[in-house]
């Protein structure tokens, strides 16, 4: 035991900012094993244990020198939290409520904002960053200071909106609301996601009233960005090329179509869109070559420079700026003629992270980065010594096109390596938190690399010659056509397939990860077979989840809407028919719950009405989740502008539906076609002051439910079994 605890030391002395980041983690255990940052308060008393464990493990030189200065730094991290937390607005105001109408005047602090320029980007994202300032509850004379991090929702077509920048004051009225739950196990966490933005409040803006313009350095780069893009973008095109231009270069997603964008999702390109170490690579690449012509220690200290001030003009999002303390890192140690080791910079990049912001550690974006960085260079040295491996008869020959053509070999064989060592690890987090799997992504990414290197090699000089009249403009027009190949890319490789799965449990996928780890770590071969089989074993039941036999009828209901969504889910032969689709959070719920019943394309979907209150969000539902057969059982009037969109791409097919509706006065009986779900009728009756009352008839009993008006979202399923009986499960209501 104690030679191995020596060699276990041994090996972690070669990587002191792992130990660091592990005392951080350990320093924030009552964060992470608290409901609430203010809820627990035993910060001490929670991080004994680690520490305890940590002098057994690392010795007592170590445990003093490195684990417990970084796990007191990351409790003293917490304590700042949660004295934070409690003086926020939502713990003085909110109370038990779960809405609150107010008045407020809130900075903006997102990034993503344009400030009007260019005119072509719609200046909001969804959800907008802001601080509170003051609120105004009641009377609107009594304002009274107030702080806390609030995602704001606005109005994209609002004039007042269009021209809104960084640090700008707003007076907006509307009513807060508490980050709403998970509606469904196994689709987007948005808690986590808000959490890990420090907000736990989301505000809905009815009117905004611009205060009072921002300003500062970040709000000058900010403009400086609009107004570069507004030149870039100026002589393209409309069409792909224009709308990636904002998203490629920093990471503003707002004029990406969702066609486009569902493009790169399935193609597993989706990074190519946002911000990450990627990009910063690829422009800290283009600095150093226009710095060759500088002097060996000039261009180390001075390379970092631009390559913060790019970072900055993204919004410095965590893999931005974990790329960007990675690159400062390996600056100085070059600098300093060093030897870095990348584990050491991943480490020491992710505890200054955690330091800053603890609930980035399940923040998904924040998995993503760091799991695929650490297997691209955990897996790079096995690659190397695979393509050494693979030439190794012809070592000593020296006819100078085989070297290159051995050089070039070595470098397809690492770059194609460490992609699917990536790949791989990107998948088992995306099988749980997104159900996708991409096969495609690994020859969609390889051949976008040289086309986004080639864009970013003309993005530096466009940056640097703009003071030139017009050299901005045409380097655009030089750029639009390897922006449109990049689409062009992900559309083929997207059209090739790519499938969602029920979400495999998470110890599955840690399993698959531990075994992935110890493939690239281990060099004995029987340790090497162990780690295979795992790999293997664990990937079979990644890919190929049992699904559960059972059809189901899923009742959707997303706040006050007036009547709910119903899914007809035959699981086991992977189809699905939708009746009514009233707004647009419901038509997310719906797509939410079928993409983790692995369906990816609807069968039917059926309207009651051609009224706004009935298909709102019909339209958002069939770009996400398209259907083969759209149904509307009424007449489609001239007003009616969102049931003459659907049916311009959608004709209603002359076959017989699937569904068949009876209408009556206030009542509706549906009776499902699918051979699973024989002698089952559903009877929906409106009331316009009580809600709808649902009604599951089956052979042995009826299933009766009332849904009264209120602001709740419900999801409740009925799974039908082979047996006769039917078993009524609420998944939530709340």
């Amino acid at each position: 035991m104690s030679s191995l605890l020596r060699k276990f030391r041994l090996k972690l002395d070669s990587f002191p900012c792992l130990i660091l980041l592990a005392g951080i983690l350990n320093g924030f255990a009552a964060i992470y094993l608290s409901d609430a940052p203010g809820s627990n308060e035993n910060i001490f008393l929670l991080a004994t244990p680690g520490i305890i464990l940590a002098g057994i493990l690392l010795g007592l030189r170590s445990c003093c020198y490195r684990f417990i200065p970084a796990t007191c730094l990351a409790v003293i991290s917490s304590i700042l939290l949660i004295a934070q937390t409690k003086v926020q607005f939502q713990e003085q105001h909110m109370g038990n409520l779960d809405r609150l109408g107010a008045s407020a005047v809130f900075r903006l602090t997102d990034s993503s904002l344009c400030g009007g320029s260019p005119d072509w980007i719609p200046n909001t994202p969804y959800y907008v960053q802001a601080e509170l300032q003051s609120v105004s509850i009641g009377d609107p004379g009594t304002e009274e200071p107030a702080t806390g991090t609030v995602l704001l929702t606005v109005f994209p077509n609002d004039r007042n909106t269009s021209e809104l920048g960084y640090g700008d004051l707003v007076e907006v009225e509307g009513f807060f609301e508490r980050v709403p739950e998970s509606a469904l196990p196994g689709t987007f966490d948005f808690p986590t996601y808000a959490a890990a933005r420090g907000s736990s409040l989301l505000f809905h803006a009815e009117s905004v009233k611009p205060l009072k313009r921002g300003s500062g350095f970040l709000r000058s780069l900010y403009d400086w960005r609009g107004n570069f893009l507004s030149e870039l973008t100026s002589k393209m095109p409309k069409g792909a090329a224009r709308d990636m231009a904002p998203a490629l270069f920093f990471g503003i997603r707002q004029p990406i179509k969702g066609e486009i964008k569902n493009d790169f999702l399935y193609s597993g390109t989706l990074h190519v869109l946002s911000v990450s170490g990627f990009h910063i690579g690829l422009f800290f690449i283009a600095v150093m070559f226009f710095f060759s012509v500088f002097p060996y220690r000039f261009r180390w200290i001075a390379a970092p420079v631009p390559v913060f001030l790019y970072a900055l003009s993204t919004g410095m999002q965590a893999p931005a700026f974990r790329a960007f303390l990675m690159l400062t890192l390996w600056c100085l140690a070059h600098l300093f003629l060093r030897n870095n080791r990348g584990m050491n910079s991943l480490a020491a990049a992710a505890g200054i992270i955690l330091l800053l912001n603890p609930y980035q550690l399940f923040d998904i974006g924040f998995i993503y980065s760091f799991l695929c960085v650490f297997f691209l260079i955990l897996s790079s040295n096995f690659f190397s010594e695979v393509s050494k491996a693979m030439t190794v008869r012809n070592q000593f020959d020296r006819n100078r096109k085989f070297l290159t053509f051995r050089g070039l070999c070595s470098k397809l064989v690492l770059a194609i390596g460490v992609s699917i060592a990536a790949w791989l690890c990107s998948m088992a987090v995306s099988l749980h938190f997104q159900s996708l799997f991409t096969p495609w992504a690994v020859p969609a990414y390889l051949l976008m690399i040289p086309v986004t290197w080639y864009c970013f090699a003309l993005f530096l000089p466009a940056v640097l010659l703009q003071w030139i009249p017009g050299a901005v403009e045409g380097i655009g027009e030089i750029l639009a056509p390897a922006l449109e190949l990049c689409a062009l890319i992900a559309e083929k490789f997207a059209d090739a397939g790519a499938f969602y799965i029920s979400p495999p449990p998470v110890w599955l996928g840690v399993i698959f990860l531990f075994a992935l780890t110890g493939l690239f770590i281990f060099r004995q071969r029987w340790s090497i077979t162990i780690c295979a089989l795992l790999l293997f074993v664990s990937g079979f039941f990644q890919f190929f989840p049992i699904p559960p036999p059972d059809p189901e009828i899923v009742i959707l209901r997303h706040g006050a809407a007036p009547v709910p969504s119903i899914i007809f889910c035959d699981i086991h032969a992977g189809r699905a028919t939708v009746w009514n689709v009233p707004q647009g959070n419901t038509a997310r719920l719906v797509s939410d719950y079928l993409k983790t019943r692995g369906i990816d394309e609807i069968d039917e979907l059926h309207f009651d009405a051609a009224r706004a209150e009935i298909c709102g969000g019909g339209q958002f539902l069939l770009k996400i989740t398209p259907a083969k057969a759209v149904y509307f059982h009424g007449k489609i009037r001239s007003s009616a502008k969102t049931a003459k969109q659907i049916q311009k791409h959608y004709p209603q097919p002359p076959s017989q539906p699937l569904l068949n509706l009876q209408k009556e006065k206030n009542r509706t009986e549906a009776v499902p076609g699918y051979a699973a779900m024989k002698h089952v009728k559903v009877r929906m009756t409106t009331s316009p002051y009580k809600g709808p009352v649902i009604e599951v008839i089956l052979p042995d009993q009826t299933l009766r439910k009332e849904y009264p008006l209120s602001n709740k979202t419900v999801v409740e399923r009925i799974t039908l079994p082979s047996q006769k009986r039917a078993e009524w499960r609420s998944l939530l209501s709340r």
